[in-house]
């Protein structure tokens, strides 16, 4: 092990803050240096010498000295980790790393046990009450993270004007697209797609990223359309999941083209196949719409049956026979295509995004979002987020 003049912590006061976090919290405490190699813990901690939490811990206390503040991660399986930095002046000499058992954090019914908001202000806390980091050099970087992060999101803006464009060109003609789809006139749908799809192409030019964005925007639109039109919701919602793993490996235009009109094809059918179908009344609707514009909030089931007009068990009933999901389930469903549509479009931090759609901690947005999604938050946003810089 190193010595503790290496990482600028003696080990009183790693002791001393080691005692106190962990009175009050139920996790493991180590103190780092700056390739993640653990000099001071008690004989209990997880993963000390293995690679795989070696470069965890890396990126952790990297992190926290890059956002200014501790970020929350699910990695390895099974555990929660945040970490601050360790400083000597503006130079980061190391980290201490906290890691928790999800088991210790979350119930069998996925509720906190404790607050993990507070357990990462808390270990912040103690480090700057230690003077072992840098509070002033780290508040600067979160203003500066914040600035850029608004910055960031204005150029999205307007990187994405082309995509926008598109939409609402789509949207001006979409009536006539349902209204062909119920008259079974796949030949004018069709027609109406095409049109749309020139602007797609004149848009993008020669940059297939750029094309392959505008679609995916355009078949997101088609299938919300289609599931207020009738559509099988879980049969859309899994066309729209199978759409991101298959445009990603498309690589020319041809198959572009071929990928599209197999996706025209199946929300028409679902469409078609439906359409005739009304199971849920009205009221399920305004239930379901309720959900829809408030799932930024802390909504209840009881809520969205009042605004239904009917019981709760009645309009879980009736809200699992319209869509195959529980209360809880078609609300995250809700909150996840918001989050991922933000995490395609923005530079959000996870913790914002988590927090603007709903969810309480970026733990368990992150526990969900795998869960439907099959990936990560980061994983998604790195393999589906839009490629829409302009053309040099």
């Amino acid at each position: 092990m190193k010595k503790s003049d290496d990482i600028g912590i003696s080990r009183r006061t790693f002791d001393s803050i080691l005692a106190e976090y962990c009175e009050k919290y139920p996790v493991f405490l180590c103190a780092v240096d700056i390739c993640g190699n653990v000099c001071m813990a008690d004989d209990s901690l997880p993963g000390r010498t293995d690679d795989v939490w070696r470069q965890i811990r890396v990126h952790a206390i990297m992190e926290s000295f890059r956002w200014g503040e501790p970020i929350l991660y699910d990695q390895p399986a099974g555990y929660i980790i945040w970490a601050v930095p360790l400083m000597y002046n503006s130079r980061m000499t190391g980290g201490i790393v906290a890691c928790a058992k999800e088991d210790d954090v979350f119930d069998e019914d996925s509720r906190f046990l404790f607050d993990l908001t507070s357990a990462c202000r808390d270990l912040f806390s103690l480090a700057v009450r230690e003077n072992i980091t840098n509070d002033q050099f780290l508040a600067v970087h979160r203003q500066i993270h914040l600035r850029e992060q608004k910055r960031a999101e204005a150029i999205h803006d307007m990187k994405s004007q082309a995509a926008r464009d598109v939409l609402e060109r789509y949207l001006q003609s979409e009536p006539a697209l349902v209204s062909a789809i119920k008259r079974g006139n796949r030949g004018q749908a069709v027609e109406i797609i095409n049109m749309t799809l020139t602007e797609i192409y004149g848009l993008g030019g020669d940059r297939l990223d750029v094309i392959k964005s505008l679609l995916m925007e355009l078949v997101v639109t088609m299938c919300r359309a289609a599931i207020a039109s009738g559509g099988a919701t879980m049969e859309l919602l899994g066309n729209n999941y199978s759409a991101l793993v298959e445009l990603a490996g498309i690589d020319d235009e041809e198959h572009l083209s071929g990928w599209l009109v197999q996706m025209l094809d199946r929300i028409m059918d679902s469409i078609s196949a439906h359409l005739s179908q009304k199971h849920v009344a009205d009221d399920i609707e305004r239930g379901m719409n309720y959900m829809e514009e408030h799932y930024g909030e802390d909504i209840t089931r009881g809520q969205a049956a009042d605004e239904a007009g009917m019981s709760e068990s009645h309009f879980a009933r009736l809200l699992k026979e319209k869509t195959g999901l529980s209360f809880t389930d078609f609300l995250n469903q809700v909150r996840l295509d918001r989050a991922a549509e933000l995490l395609r479009k923005t530079d959000r931090g996870l913790m914002q995004i988590a927090l603007d759609t709903g969810f309480s901690d970026q733990s368990y947005f992150t526990r969900v979002f795998r869960k439907i999604m099959k990936l990560t938050p980061g994983q998604y946003r790195t393999k589906f987020r839009l490629h829409d810089e302009p053309r040099p």
